[in-house]
C-alpha cells in the first residue's frame, strides 16, 4: 500500500491527506471530517505540515491574516488553534507562547510522504500518494500570500509528480519494458498533459 502509519496500540496518527481529494481520519479512532469543515483550519495545518519545524506566530498572522489588525489576528490564531488542538490532539505543538508547528510523529501527510520517497529514490512509491492537486479546489479569498504560496507548492510537487513519472519511464524503457513505461508516460501525461518532454 501506501505505507500510511497504523495505529500501534494506545498510539494515534492523524492521516493527512492533501494531494487530490482531502482527507482527515484518525488511524484509532476515524472520521475527522468535522475538522475539514473550516477552509482556514485545512490551510493552517496544511502550512504547518508542509513548512516543517516551528513557526512564529507573527509569520502565520501575515499569511493567514493580513488584513486584521494585530489583536483581533491573534485571536483568530488562538481560536483556529484551540480548533485544530480540540480535533487532533496533541498533533499541534507550541515551544512557549510564539512558535507553534505540527508532531510529524502524530501527523502523517501525504504531501510531506510524497516529497520524502521521492528524494529517497523510491519514486514509484512516492507516485502511489499522488492523487492530484495540493488542497484542490481550497482558496482564501482573504489571505492572498497563502494562495501564492499554495500555487507555488501546488507546481513544485506536480513537477516533481511528473518528473518521477519521466524518470521511472525511461528506466523501464531502458530495461526494455515498453509497457510499464507508456503507463508512467500516462501518469505524467495526466498531470502535465502539455509537457512535451
Amino acid at each position: 500500500g501506501d505505507g500510511v502509519p497504523q495505529g500501534v496500540t494506545g498510539v494515534r496518527v492523524i492521516e493527512f491527506r492533501i494531494l487530490g481529494p482531502l482527507q482527515l481520519r484518525d488511524t484509532t479512532d476515524g472520521d475527522l471530517q468535522a475538522v475539514l469543515a473550516r477552509p482556514k483550519q485545512i490551510a493552517l495545518l496544511a502550512y504547518l505540515a508542509l513548512a516543517g519545524g516551528l513557526r512564529h506566530r507573527d509569520e502565520l498572522l501575515g499569511i493567514f491574516w493580513p488584513e486584521t489588525s494585530q489583536a483581533r489576528g491573534r485571536r483568530a490564531l488562538s481560536q483556529a488553534l484551540y480548533l485544530l488542538r480540540k480535533g487532533l490532539g496533541d498533533v499541534i505543538v507550541s515551544r512557549g507562547p510564539e512558535e507553534v508547528g505540527v508532531d510529524s510523529d502524530g501527523l502523517w501527510c501525504d504531501a510531506v510522504e510524497f516529497e520524502k520517497r521521492y528524494t529517497g529514490g523510491n519514486r514509484s512509491s512516492a507516485l502511489d500518494l499522488y492523487r492530484g492537486d495540493l488542497l484542490n479546489g481550497l482558496h482564501l479569498d482573504d489571505a492572498p500570500a497563502f494562495e501564492e504560496w499554495l500555487l507555488d507548492q501546488r507546481d513544485r510537487l506536480q513537477r516533481l509528480a511528473v518528473q518521477a513519472g519521466g524518470e521511472l519511464a525511461g528506466e523501464l524503457v531502458a530495461r526494455g519494458e515498453g509497457v510499464g513505461a507508456t503507463y508512467w508516460l500516462r501518469r505524467a501525461l495526466r498531470w502535465e498533459p502539455y509537457d512535451e518532454g
